[in-house]
């Protein structure tokens, strides 16, 4: 039996069925002497045999070991109940055939006729019908064990199949599943990418600073946005706990999609990152690029057209992320020197933070907005961030508005 059949289908299906049967047995052998133990021999053996029949199920391996010796005993002088031995080396050959142990069932029975030879021999009252009525009670128990026995391979088997069969059919349905997935995929990039281009051809054809420039600008960052969506949801299609990505390689996509759109929309900012190589989930990856593209956005959306001195920022601060968004706005309300937005917008920066773990804090002053949040990068499972691990720095700047042509999407 394999360790996969084993496992399926664990205790035997008929070992319940065994117990009861030799407990039956044991007590019909050893209660009727109970009354004396103590007194007579022929008892006592009565009782040993009782006991050891109902245990044997517990010990298929080497029981019959123990009842050969318990029968040699018995041959060479101790006088004891034909019957009694007879049940008890029949129970035992088929407890041992249910396990299909041919070579241990040869000793009781080899038992069993050196016991008959023996009361053949010293007994005038036990013939050789006695003695065809023993074996054939050996025979009949043997053979009812080996049919129990057959029957215990045939039900494992066909469990075994059923589960092979099962796993197999799962298996096709999430080929099927993940096909099905890669074909979506397939068509709603090709859709997405057909945007892109219009949108950024369309962009190109609009006056800097207008209504329409910026309406077209938010769109093309949605865009770009719904892409990174849908290359996170087919990364993790096939991902488990264990997969990561590389931090830094993340967010400077990230960072060149706003580049990209800043640039095509003639709007200057500095964005600058200076993040570790250390591994991340896909989930917390994914994230942070969602919570850099609402930042850009709400730079694009609330800034002043001529603003000079937005920025976004990106560094490693131990084991935590700060991102770092400032800009002029366009009509700068009163505020307290520390503002909470309010946490009913499904999408605000501060929902997304949350999302992370994380915390932002939002300050004003008479000149600027600024927005800074940290994420923490450790997981549980994954260790902190050295101190002294190398960072991949890199820092563009965009200090003038200039004309892009629509650029490939990445």
């Amino acid at each position: 039996m394999s360790a996969t059949t084993r496992a399926l289908c664990g205790p035997r299906v008929i070992d319940p069925y065994i117990r009861l049967a030799t407990l039956i047995v044991g007590l019909f052998i050893g209660a009727p002497s109970s009354f004396e133990l103590l007194t007579d021999l022929n008892a006592q053996l009565d009782i040993a045999f009782g006991l050891l029949i109902i245990a044997l199920p517990y010990f298929p391996r080497t029981v019959a070991l123990i009842i050969t010796a318990v029968s040699i005993t018995l041959t060479v002088g101790l006088t004891a109940n034909a019957v009694i031995n007879d049940l008890a080396l029949s129970v035992a050959g088929a407890v041992l055939l249910t396990y299909k142990r041919w070579k241990l069932t040869s000793l009781p029975f080899a038992s069993l006729v050196a016991l008959n030879a023996y009361l053949l021999i010293g007994s005038e009252y036990y013939s050789f019908f006695h003695c065809a009525i023993s074996i054939g009670t050996f025979v009949l128990a043997s053979t009812l064990g080996w049919a129990a026995g057959t029957t215990e391979q045939r039900i494992t088997r066909l469990i075994a199949d059923a589960a092979a069969q099962a796993a197999e059919s799962e298996r096709r349905e999430a080929d099927l599943r993940n096909q099905f997935a890669l074909d979506a995929h397939d068509t709603v990039s090709h859709g997405l990418t057909k945007e892109n281009f219009m949108l950024r051809n369309a962009l190109s054809k609009t006056e800097p600073g207008s209504e329409l420039n910026q309406d077209i600008t938010e769109i093309l960052l949605a865009n770009r946005t719904n892409q990174q969506n849908l290359r996170s949801l087919l990364a993790g299609l096939h991902s488990t706990t264990t997969n990561t990505v590389a931090l830094s390689h993340a967010v400077e996509t990230v960072c060149d999609d706003i580049r990209e759109a800043f640039s095509a929309a003639q709007r200057p900012i500095r964005i600058t990152s200076a993040v570790t190589d250390q591994p991340c989930p896909p989930q917390l990856t994914a994230g942070v690029g969602l919570l850099l593209t609402e930042l850009a956005t709400n730079i694009l959306k609330h800034g002043d057209i001529n603003d000079q001195s937005a920025t976004l920022d990106v560094t490693c601060d131990g084991p935590n992320l700060l991102i770092t968004a400032q800009n002029t706005p366009r009509q700068l309300t009163p505020r307290p020197e520390k503002y909470t937005p309010p946490t009913t917008t499904a999408f605000s920066v501060e929902r997304r933070v949350t999302m992370l773990n994380g915390t932002a804090d939002f300050h004003t002053t008479p000149e600027s907005f600024t927005v800074t949040a940290t994420v923490p990068l450790n997981t549980p499972g994954q260790s902190p961030t050295p101190s002294n691990t190398p960072a991949a720095v890199s820092d563009t700047s965009h200090t003038r508005a200039s004309t892009a042509h629509p650029a490939q999407p990445a």
